[in-house]
This record gives structure tokens, C-alpha cells and sequence, in this order.
């Protein structure tokens, strides 16, 4: 990190101003996700079935939300940069992929022999995903956008997601949002077909 970059993120912390910039928030996600994935691998026993369809719940949401923000102001920001543009493109088709998966265990049960194997193949997919995020668009980003504007969307994505996951209005409005991406999923799902 460039010293004039730590400089400002350690004054803007002393002053209150900055909690988060919005790469150190998706990395938080990131490992969020990877946990989920991990405690669905070490499933077994009784009940199995229940929690297998409660942590996939868990993953679809925070995958959905996560998306949506990354689309709604990350990825804006990022593609405002000429030579980040080709790595952006490619990882909203990879969202788009990752829909089409979230789909698909949506509309299967877990006791269906291909639900492991889908839950799995996601898992690998999404991982070489955030990968490609933390170790090539991310470092472009911090070289390219300014410290004060990754702190600002780190900002707008807080607020956003507490509106998201219900926190900062009515958890029926942040259940519509929620329910449009869904709808999102199935529309990208069908256009794959």
C-alpha cells in the first residue's frame, strides 16, 4: 500500500470518517462464503437434509446480496478505468454463472443425488472467482482508484447491504430486492437453457 494511501485511511480512521474501504468489505464476504461452503463439506448425521437447505439458503442471500452490490456500485467504479474494464466484464459473466447455479439448487431438493455435487461444483467455481478478484482485480483497483473513493463505496455498500439484509428499513422491502434478484436468477437460468 502506498504510504500517502495509509496516511489518509489512518487519519480518516482517527477522525471517524472511514470504517472500511469497499475491497477490505468484499474480502470480509469472501471469507463469510468460504466459511458457509466449508461447514456444508463437514455435513453428516442426523438432520443432514434440514441444514444442508439452511446453509444453501444462507449462501444463495449472501451471494445474491453480495452480487448486487459488487453490480450496483463496485463494478461502476472500477469499469470508470480504462485498463480494468476486460477484468470486470469477465467476472459479470462470471455472476451471471453463479446464478445460473443458485438456480439450479433452487429448484432441486437436497436428497437429489446431483445437490452435493452441484453445491460442490459451485463452491469451485465461486472460489476461483474470488481468486481472480483478490489477486488481479483487486490490486488494479487499489492501484487505480483513489483511497478516498474505495472508502466512500465501502460506505455506500454498508449502507446499501443494511438495506438489503433488512437492518435499514422494512425487512419486507429488503425481501423484494431480494426476491428480483431471485427472479434474476431464474431469468439468466432460462436464457442459458
Amino acid at each position: 500500500m502506498p504510504l500517502a494511501r495509509f496516511l489518509w485511511l489512518l487519519w480518516s480512521l482517527q477522525k471517524g470518517l472511514v470504517h472500511m474501504d469497499v475491497i477490505a468489505l468484499l474480502k470480509n464476504d469472501h471469507k463469510m462464503v468460504k466459511q458457509l461452503f466449508k461447514e456444508f463439506a463437514g455435513l453428516s448425521g442426523n438432520r443432514t437434509a434440514q441444514r444442508k437447505t439452511a446453509l444453501v439458503e444462507q449462501i444463495r442471500h449472501a451471494l445474491t446480496v453480495h452480487a448486487q452490490l459488487e453490480e450496483d456500485f463496485v463494478y461502476p467504479a472500477f469499469k470508470e478505468h480504462r485498463t480494468m474494464k476486460d477484468l470486470v466484464s469477465e467476472a459479470l459473466e462470471e455472476h451471471h454463472v453463479v446464478r445460473m447455479f443458485l438456480s439450479e439448487l433452487h429448484e432441486i431438493q437436497p436428497d437429489d443425488e446431483q445437490y452435493d455435487a452441484k453445491v460442490k461444483v459451485l463452491n469451485e467455481y465461486l472460489m476461483h472467482h474470488v481468486r481472480e478478484e483478490e489477486k488481479e482485480i483487486f490490486p488494479q483497483a487499489e492501484k487505480r482508484v483513489s483511497a478516498a473513493r474505495l472508502a466512500a463505496l465501502g460506505e455506500e455498500v454498508e449502507t446499501r447491504r443494511s438495506e438489503l439484509m433488512g437492518e435499514g428499513q422494512d425487512r419486507k422491502e429488503a425481501d423484494v430486492e431480494v426476491d428480483k434478484q431471485e427472479k434474476k436468477l431464474k431469468r439468466d437460468a432460462r436464457r442459458a437453457a
